[in-house]
């Protein structure tokens, strides 16, 4: 019997998606599939370094700008800008099928990533949109519906009682599997409680707006911090009194930080909050201003004594550090599911 061939195509929307779908990769790979990858910018590059014996084709770059403060585009204009981004990636998934030809899709988070007539998978953990505004709530959901109903199967990463999802993947519908939580790094017991380990990512200017914020507040800590900037290009690395400034590393490199943290300090997505729990760290987290599922993940885990959630106006490092360390409790391990995951690859390959 032929092995299936296996379309991966991962979304750019920071490097979590990428990250988060190394474990099922090698699931496929583990049980014999011919896997093709598909990408475009960083998540690309890292899947080639990653998986450099797999091909890894391009697709087309999502065009969602944000601005200072809130997102620059409208809840229409992203609508708009989500949807040409969907017909112009279907469009080249169409043209990479005739190319290799695909028995079956596993798309993360690319709503486009789907072939009429091949059993095709969404990996997703926000089926619902659940933020403060009703009206809005109602058409993102009604959004996201329209999105995901060419895919035969909604693959969530988190177990059924929704402990990191929350309300964001309450949807009753029978295309949901749950697969567990997606992360691809290895469980560690070995931190050292005054080490910082302080990880950013996501869109400009947020970023760049948050490690201003962030560095002297760190310095004035006097604790060992170590800050990676997430930002493409040349490394380098240098010294700001107590803090060692990285521009990036890879994803041994994170590891082997998240290691050795007593504390971890970065954004509050999906990605980030699956690594946690894995590796039972205690987090300060600060949600990209504007960004509704960052927002609802933080009021979501507000309430988890191990985590302390702090606006990106109205940072305190010191204050938050002092809170966990009075509280002392880590994040209760929150395992993956390889078992679901083969599960979930069987029933859609047919194999």
């Amino acid at each position: 019997m032929p092995k299936p061939h296996i379309l991966y195509a991962v979304l750019n929307w920071g490097l979590g998606h990428a990250t988060r779908s190394v474990p099922v990769i090698k699931r496929c790979l583990l049980l014999g599939y011919d896997v093709t990858l598909a990408s475009d910018g960083f998540p690309r590059k890292f899947l080639r370094k990653e998986f450099p014996r797999l091909t890894v084709a391009e697709l087309p770059t999502y065009d969602v700008s944000y601005g200072h403060g809130v997102l620059r585009h409208h809840a229409w204009k992203l609508f708009v800008a989500v949807q040409t981004a969907t017909r112009r990636e279907h469009e080249a998934v169409t043209r990479l099928h005739e190319e290799y030809r695909f028995d079956a899709v596993i798309s993360d988070n690319r709503y486009g990533c789907f072939l009429p007539g091949i059993p095709s998978a969404l990996i997703t953990h926000q089926l619902r949109i659940v933020g403060s505004n009703f009206l809005g709530n109602q058409i993102g959901t009604r959004a996201i519906g329209r999105w995901t109903k060419p895919f035969d199967y909604l693959w969530v990463p988190d177990h059924s009682d929704r402990l990191l999802s929350g309300r964001m993947s309450a949807l009753n519908d029978e295309r949901i599997r749950w697969i567990g939580p997606l992360s691809d790094l290895l469980e560690v017991d070995t931190p050292r409680p005054h080490r910082v380990a302080c990880i950013l990512s996501g869109p400009e200017p947020h970023r760049t707006e948050l490690e201003q914020l962030l560095l002297p507040q760190l310095i004035a800590t006097g604790l060992e911090v170590i800050l990676v900037r997430g930002v493409d290009g040349p490394n380098t690395v240098r010294m700001k009194k107590n803090v060692k400034i990285v521009d990036h590393l890879n994803r041994a490199g994170i590891a082997g930080l998240l290691s050795l943290a007593g504390v971890v300090i970065c954004r509050p997505g999906y990605s980030s909050v699956m690594d946690l729990h894995k590796i039972a760290r205690q987090a300060i987290l600060i949600p990209t201003p504007g960004q509704p599922e960052q927002e609802y993940l933080a009021a979501h885990l507000q309430g988890f004594p191990y985590f302390d959630i702090q606006e990106q106006d109205k940072l305190d490092i010191r204050g938050g550090l002092k809170r966990l360390r009075e509280v002392k409790q880590r994040p209760p391990n929150v395992p993956g599911s390889p078992l679901a995951i083969t599960s979930a690859l069987r029933e859609l390959t047919g194999s």
